[in-house]
């Protein structure tokens, strides 16, 4: 970019609707851009990493950007949303050709002085609260993005998916017309959707090992719950759990415990093992380690997301914080040691999992927001979360998570 500055005497920051705004280099540019604001401090920042290396992260986006032919002798970067829905690019327009030797370096140093004074320099035009609303906005808008990808996409999930994660989106989402639309491929998937198949022998003690059991769990429940048949097949897994009911728990992980138990309430299945025990196990761990080693351990964290999510129904109600105050801390510590650095599936699970269940409790703070910012900037460009190519289990759950994780749902639950 130094080089083209040389050749550069007029820079253009192109915003819309239409408004062009010119500037020659010199500090006059830094107040011009300060009436002007694109977003907040961090985008501003950003823009004069931008005009030295040409692909740095803008705001919370990440673009490569490069300079191209607009015109005849005029080379424009590649337009750039902010965070307040504008689209800005600048525009560099050469000079006359000067003889070899003769640039003057004045010019080139001008526009990088104040470029570099214009994100120095103190915002008084952009207030607390409004950076939060844009802050918001955004976020919000990533998991709208997120909401119209699942149900983009609803049709080619596994079999299994497509029901629990539109069911319990369409209580996330306050958009009467996504509802409408998930609730129309909630019916689709209803009459001819591809489902776990149920053995015909539900006695067989071999369904115990390696949780085969769960997803036949999980499909007599989604039975249940759109009215098909479902109880003989109920009657017949509590014969087989209480029959071997110490080989079913141990073969059940603790992260799945909570999820299981919810379920098998939900069909009226009773066990030994109840919530409470399992919650006051997580409670006597919390008392003798440190909220930072908990933070660490997926199986504990997600164990505790789990609770929160079956205590709410799956976003049905608001949760009591009474009784779980221990876990408050450890979700924050997660929250700071999952998102340093390169955030992949586990992380945005992660993420995810512990922010919506913060919702659930009615906590607000603001290292939430600093870690829902990060979520954002992991999103992919077709409004996903996660990795790998097609819809695949590793994109369809950090997708909901992240959704999750992003949006304001507390105040709307019973």
């Amino acid at each position: 970019m130094e080089r083209a500055l040389n050749n550069v005497d007029t820079v253009t920051l192109l915003t819309s609707p239409d408004r062009p705004l010119c500037f020659g280099p010199s500090r006059e540019l830094a107040r011009t851009l300060s009436a002007h604001s694109l977003a907040n401090p961090t985008e501003i920042g950003t823009l004069s990493s931008l005009a030295c290396s040409e692909t740095k992260t803008f705001g919370q986006l990440s673009f490569g950007h490069r300079l191209g032919r607009r015109k005849r002798n005029t080379r424009e970067m590649d337009p750039m949303p902010t965070a307040d829905r504008r689209r800005c690019a600048l525009v560099l327009r050469p000079i006359k050709k000067r003889k070899a030797g003769k640039t003057n370096p004045a010019i080139p140093l001008a526009c990088l002085l104040a470029l570099l004074s214009f994100a120095c320099q103190e915002k008084t035009n952009i207030t607390p609260e409004s950076a939060q609303d844009m802050r918001q906005e955004e976020r919000l808008l990533a998991a709208l993005r997120g909401t119209e990808w699942l149900i983009e996409h609803a049709e080619e999930m596994p079999p299994g998916w497509t029901y629990p994660n539109l069911s319990r989106l369409n209580r996330l989402t306050a958009s009467e017309e996504l509802q409408e639309q998930i609730e129309e491929i909630l019916e689709a998937d209803r009459r001819e959707g591809q489902h776990k198949a149920i053995p015909q022998d539900l006695g067989d003690p071999a369904l115990l090992r390696q949780n085969r059991i769960l997803p036949i769990l999980f499909e007599v429940l989604r039975r249940r719950e759109i009215g098909l048949a479902w109880k003989n097949e109920a009657d017949a897994l509590h014969a087989l759990i209480a029959t071997h009911e110490a080989d079913f728990w141990e073969s059940t992980n603790l992260r799945n415990k909570p999820t299981v138990l919810h379920t098998l309430a939900s069909l009226g299945i009773k066990t030994s093992m109840t919530e409470d025990h399992l919650l006051d196990e997580l409670r006597q761990q919390a008392a003798s380690e440190t909220a930072q080693n908990l933070a660490g351990s997926t199986r504990y964290i997600y164990a505790m997301t789990h609770i929160i999510f079956a205590r709410s129904h799956y976003f049905k109600n608001k949760v009591d914080p009474e009784g779980l105050e221990f876990v408050i801390p450890i979700f924050f510590s997660a929250l700071a040691r999952h998102t340093q650095g390169r955030m992949g599936v586990m992380e945005i699970d992660m993420v995810g999992e512990v922010l919506a269940s913060l919702e659930l409790l009615g906590l607000q703070n603001p290292r939430m927001e600093v870690a829902r910012r990060r979520l954002v900037a992991a999103q992919n460009p077709d409004g996903s979360w996660g990795s790998g190519k097609g819809v695949t289990p590793k994109r369809i759950h950090p997708t909901f998570n992240a959704v999750a994780g992003l949006t304001n749902f507390h105040a709307a639950l019973e």
